[in-house]
């Protein structure tokens, strides 16, 4: 399972070099809301594309694409061509679930807004 980040540029790691058929693919991703089913397509750039043992693509949640906290279906498709978005004619290279989580700053420091404390009884 992919687990994503809002607000921060993700690391998508995953297996597909022995999948892909072409050389130099265009990498299509599709990520579908499992509640929703609202489906968005992305080209991303393998970022180490020498490496055989998997492939390193990098999102930008939510500048990249617009998706919010849930949970996911995401497949990797291969093109030929850049802006194809005809997924059900690509060979898919792989598959899987993925959770986009909110990142929250932590805050550690605590200053009281009023002047007075208050006692509570009960």
């Amino acid at each position: 399972m992919l687990r994503l980040n809002l607000n921060t540029i993700n690391k998508l790691d995953v297996v597909c070099a022995d999948s892909v058929t072409i050389t130099d693919p265009i990498y299509l991703w599709r990520f579908k809301n499992k509640m929703t089913q609202v489906e968005n397509l992305i080209e991303l750039t393998d970022q180490i594309p020498d490496n055989r043992r998997f492939s390193q693509f990098l999102l930008d949640l939510p500048n990249n694409l617009g998706l919010t906290s849930g949970d996911y279906e995401w497949f990797l498709y291969q093109s030929t061509t850049s802006g194809q978005t005809d997924f059900e004619n690509m060979p898919r290279l792989t598959f899987g679930d993925m959770r986009i989580i909110t990142n929250f700053d932590l805050n550690d420091s605590y200053e009281p807004t009023a002047s007075q404390d208050y006692e509570y009884n009960g």
